[in-house]
């Protein structure tokens, strides 16, 4: 197979570009490191994204319907479509068109269509993930064997859809830390992120076992 005569589009989580979507990057520029032609559809001024450095020859589009039409117009041997949550309805339209799609999704909590609104408040991405899973050659997760054999069978699909595809970190990126000095008498704790809202069904998200494990980490009173 000659990797140079084969060329893949990417389309972006909504056909817009999302500065934190590292992944999408990644894997656009190794594609152009190993000899494959790579295209980028975007929607809106990509200018907004100065820090974001893409290897792949970006092809600017007025709106989503465009997208899809430029799809039909130009044929590539392979689309690769990113998503996730709250934005898997045009990642399932283009499965649902085109039959050499690969999905790569963030995440999917397969929780009852009830749960799933009442929490992250969308009834689109529920039928739409059906529907990505249905329609793509390959479906593309962080997610293991354990867990995607489960949806393969909830969506009455082949298990050899799903692959695992962790989103690995650029070692270059990692800040070297220097001089480490560890004071047992004196431990201090430093928590990066954010939590969820406690009040959300525990068995979705268990943002209150968190919480009061901070609580109790934080506690300098002698026990």
């Amino acid at each position: 197979m000659n990797l140079k005569d084969k060329a893949i589009v990417f389309i972006p989580p909504d056909g817009k570009i999302i500065d934190q979507d590292f992944a999408l990057t990644r894997i656009i520029n190794y594609f152009h490191k190993i000899g494959i032609k790579t295209y980028l559809l975007s929607v809106g001024n990509f200018n907004q994204h100065p820090s974001i450095k893409y290897s792949a020859e970006i092809i600017i589009l007025e709106n989503k319907s465009d997208i899809i039409r430029h799809l039909e117009d130009n044929s590539y041997d392979l689309i690769f479509s990113r998503s996730w949550m709250h934005r898997y309805m045009f990642a399932a339209e283009i499965a649902k068109k085109f039959n050499n799609v690969i999905s790569y999704i963030k995440d999917w909590h397969d929780f009852p269509k009830d749960q799933y609104t009442f929490v992250y408040d969308t009834e689109s991405d529920v039928e739409a993930i059906g529907q990505i899973f249905q329609h793509s050659k390959i479906v593309l997760s962080h997610y293991s064997s354990n867990y995607t054999d489960i949806l393969a069978s909830r969506y009455g699909v082949g298990k050899n859809k799903f692959h695992f595809f962790p989103e690995y970190a650029a070692v270059s990126n990692f800040a070297k830390q220097q001089n480490k000095k560890y004071d047992l008498l004196n431990i201090r704790l430093l928590m990066a992120g954010g939590g969820a809202n406690c009040s959300l069904p525990n068995n979705i998200i268990p943002a209150k076992a968190f919480f009061n494990t901070l609580i109790q980490l934080s506690d300098q009173r002698q026990l």
